[in-house]
Order: structure tokens, then C-alpha cells, then sequence
């Protein structure tokens, strides 16, 4: 996580290695990167 441009702002890049899952695989691995993203961000704003 790096700093974003405005103030009070974050910068979060996430690489999905997807090379040996398929549909559904990819869609729960996208969801759970999400919840972990929402979690951090509210737990960022505590």
C-alpha cells in the first residue's frame, strides 16, 4: 500500500495469479481479495 494523491488517500495494487484456476477459482479468489481490502480500509479509518 502506498501513499494515493490527495490527502487521506491510499494506493493498493493486487496481482491475481490465475495460471491454474479456472471460473469459479478466479471469482473466489477475486471476492476474498475484496473482503480483505474492505477490512483493511475500515480498519484504516479506526
Amino acid at each position: 500500500m502506498d501513499e494515493g494523491e490527495g490527502a487521506g488517500s491510499s494506493r493498493l495494487t493486487v496481482e491475481l495469479h490465475a495460471e491454474h484456476a479456472e471460473g469459479e477459482q478466479i471469482d473466489h479468489g477475486l471476492d476474498e481479495a475484496l473482503r480483505g481490502i474492505e477490512q483493511a480500509a475500515e480498519e484504516a479509518e479506526r
